[in-house]
């Protein structure tokens, strides 16, 4: 008996050590979270670790209708490995994002019922207690809207941070899934340049896996330490871009919700730095002379900018880069005759700079056309170039003195790669000329031919030679001792390289300052005699042939008589034809002066009525063209 006293002494006296041995462990606490409207719909405890547990939770027609559910789960750390809701009539539901790892005496997030509030037949989990741990509880609450509608707790404060300055560029909800969400922001030019971004997550925690920003031409950048776990209301670090203000084409973003928790919204937000002031420049005596705006592309982009004659002539040219960076690999300055010029200006290019004054070759040029090629920077946006052209003040207009002189015609030298020829026909009408001069305007010109066309005959003074703008030849006196008229004036010539089209006039000297007076009118003694007919002479290489109809009507004649005027004239034929075929040609061919008339001929036979007159003449060489008349005299009966 004392030895079994004792025995049962040793026995106390170890289990009161062991328990002394152990350290003081608190009991978790209890989960806090406003019940308030919520029905417990059951509780289960879950059996075993290595294996899932399922177990079925019946609730049935006369718990009521349910709009929400949220599951409660104490005690220990669970897997929860499905959920399934029964609706009556064999309508099944497994909500999305709850197939997931709980922590001890936390619950889901609200899970929205689909339709309108539902009777909820049973409930169906799947589920395993986690490794190291004990037996978890597992409650199913659902929110009953029958009855008397109990208030919901009120929401969380939102949300506030300083945003003054920075623009929303996008936002998006974060998917479940088991694999980590997705989601490309897209963000475009019209947005404007940026400096610095921010990522704010609110709704619940979120884990951020990857974060790029993607800028223009291909260009991406991936910030470091962005990567992170954020707690709900919560944003990041200010991020800076690389670089000057940028513009941002899409903003790629991976990351996936915690467990437990809901579905987090994600906004991403731009600092907008304020827009550079406008660019100026002294462009006083400056003439933009055209504006492209560079393409994007691998490859380098080529514009041509057409200026032109009507443009003006210009000195120095200069670039002028804006809108963003620009390297400028290639420029070249075309003029209407002559090489290309290329200046020494293949660079790079900030925004809002432009170049040094380029100083065209040669005196003052007209420029045809201006060829570039270039491309904007990695980064940046589209250039905008603009070419501007210094314009020297117009040269007075030319001026001599004309007085007397008569402007006869007036071209303009076409280009091409042979000589340009024109003619300006001058005609009787302008008068008789004793003097020519020839005035170019406008450029440089070479004379190559300069021919003077005479009514017959041509002359070809000494005046082939390199003119420059507004000057004029000498003096040059037509042959002859009289004053000519003149047909038409032939020219040759062509524009000179690096200049512009010459205007060229060609002017004659009329007499003296005073316009000469009318010659004198042709007068002869012509009682008794009757105009048959008049012809005017025409030009041409052979003589020109006329008849002149008389008819019975006129009566009989017994004389004629030819009058020349205005020209001088050679008479080469001259036939009568009377009645019956018989013709008469009397001995007058000959060369007759202007007012000149010719002697009388004297017809055969007695008083003879005439059929008609046939008459070949010509003009002479460096004349006009002659009027013939043929008079008759008629006897009196």
């Amino acid at each position: 008996m004392r030895r079994a006293f004792l025995l049962g002494l040793l026995f106390l006296v170890a289990t009161f050590g062991v328990v002394a041995a152990q350290p003081y462990r608190p009991a978790p606490s209890r989960p806090v979270w406003d019940s308030s409207g919520w029905t417990l719909l059951g509780e289960q405890w879950v059996e075993g670790s290595r294996r899932a547990d399922r177990d079925h939770i019946n609730v049935g027609r006369y718990e009521g209708r349910f709009s929400k559910l949220t599951l409660v789960v104490t005690d220990s750390d669970l897997e929860m490995l499905e959920f399934t809701v029964n609706f009556p009539r064999g309508q099944a539901w497994s909500p999305a994002g709850v197939n997931h790892y709980f922590r001890e005496n936390s619950r889901t997030r609200v899970i929205d019922l689909p339709g309108d509030d539902r009777r909820i037949e049973s409930i169906d989990l799947k589920y395993r207690n986690l490794p190291g741990g004990g037996r978890a509880k597992v409650q199913v609450w659902g929110f009953k809207t029958s009855g008397a509608p109990v208030p919901p707790p009120p929401p969380p404060p939102a949300f506030s941070w300083d945003s003054r300055g920075w623009t929303l560029l996008g936002e998006q909800w974060v998917d479940y899934g088991r694999r980590a969400d997705r989601d490309r922001m897209n963000v475009g030019r019209y947005e404007g340049r940026f400096s610095k971004l921010t990522v704010v997550v609110t709704d619940s925690d979120l884990e951020l896996l990857g974060f790029t920003v993607n800028f223009p031409r291909g260009q991406a950048w991936s910030p470091a330490g962005v990567n992170h776990y954020f707690r709900e209301n919560s944003r990041t670090r200010v991020i800076d871009l690389p670089g000057d203000n940028r513009l941002i084409e899409s903003i790629d973003l991976r990351y996936r919700n915690l467990p437990g928790g809901g579905r987090a919204k994600v906004q991403v937000w731009g600092f907008k730095a304020a827009p550079p002031a406008e660019f100026s420049w002294d462009n006083r005596g400056w003439t933009m002379l055209g504006e492209q705006v560079v393409d994007y592309g691998r490859r380098a982009d080529r514009d041509r900018i057409n200026v032109g004659r009507y443009e003006g002539r210009f000195s120095k040219l200069t670039v002028v880069v804006l809108d963003s960076d620009l390297e400028l690999l290639n420029f070249q300055v075309n003029f209407p005759r002559g090489p290309a010029y290329a200046p020494a200006v293949n660079h790079y290019f900030r925004e809002n700079q432009r170049t040094r004054v380029i100083d065209l070759p040669g005196d003052d040029r007209v420029i045809n056309s201006i060829d570039m090629r270039y491309k904007n920077l990695p980064g940046g946006g589209r250039a905008r170039v603009q070419v501007w052209g210094f314009k020297q003040a117009p040269p007075p207009a030319f001026s001599w003195d004309n007085r007397g002189w008569t402007m006869l015609g007036e071209q303009v030298v076409d280009y091409g790669r042979r000589a340009d020829r024109d003619r300006i026909n001058v005609g009787r009408y302008e008068g008789r000329f004793s003097k020519l001069t020839v005035v170019v305007l406008d450029s440089d010109l070479e004379l190559l031919d300069f021919t003077v066309n005479f009514p017959r005959g041509q002359y070809k003074p000494a005046v082939n030679h390199y003119f420059r703008e507004s000057q004029r030849t000498r003096v040059i006196d037509l042959p002859g001792a009289n004053d000519r008229v003149i047909s038409s004036i032939d020219l040759r010539y062509r524009n000179l390289p690096g200049g512009g089209r010459a205007r060229v006039q060609v002017w004659g000297f009329k007499g003296d300052d005073r316009p000469a007076p009318p010659p004198a009118q042709f007068t002869w003694d012509n009682r008794g005699w009757t105009l048959l007919g008049e012809q005017v002479v025409d030009y041409g290489r052979r003589a020109d042939r006329d008849r002149i109809n008389v008819g019975r009507y006129e009566g009989r004649f017994s004389k004629l008589t030819v009058v020349v005027l205005d020209s001088d004239l050679q008479l080469i034929d001259f036939t009568v034809n009377f009645p019956r075929g018989t013709a008469y040609k009397p001995a007058v061919s000959h060369y007759f002066r202007e007012n000149q008339r010719t002697r009388v001929i004297d017809l055969p036979g007695d008083d003879r009525r005439i059929e008609s007159i046939d008459l070949t003449y010509k003009n002479l060489p460096g004349g006009g063209r002659a009027k013939v008349q043929v008079w008759g005299f008629k006897t009196q009966r």
